[in-house]
């Protein structure tokens, strides 16, 4: 891929770096797996799950042309590794904090 390739189409910007990094709307996509995995709350999950459809979009989009299939084959790839994680990690409810408590 190129070094950076951007695209805002629909509201969904995307950023694949020469480093690897998969970028979409300014965050990155492997980091939040990341935090995820390491705090998996119930909005966490939701949030996950919003950013899988969004790169779903991606892959069914029309605007995504031949020369670029490289974005929706990293896409793809992305949202396989966002099912496996969701599957993997279960989703921990947090108890409410002392204000939610006091209210």
């Amino acid at each position: 891929l190129a070094n950076i390739y951007g695209e805002i189409t629909g509201g969904v910007r995307v950023e694949c770096n020469s480093d690897g990094s998969f970028w979409l709307n300014n965050i990155e996509v492997k980091k939040l797996l990341t935090l995820y995995s390491s705090r998996p709350t119930e909005k966490a999950k939701l949030y996950l799950e919003g950013m899988k459809n969004k790169l779903c979009w991606i892959i069914q989009s029309k605007n995504v042309t031949n020369k670029n299939d490289g974005i929706r084959a990293v896409a793809q790839s992305m949202v396989a590794q966002i099912e496996e994680t969701l599957e993997r990690v279960p989703t921990r409810k947090l108890l409410p904090d002392a204000h939610s408590r006091a209210s």
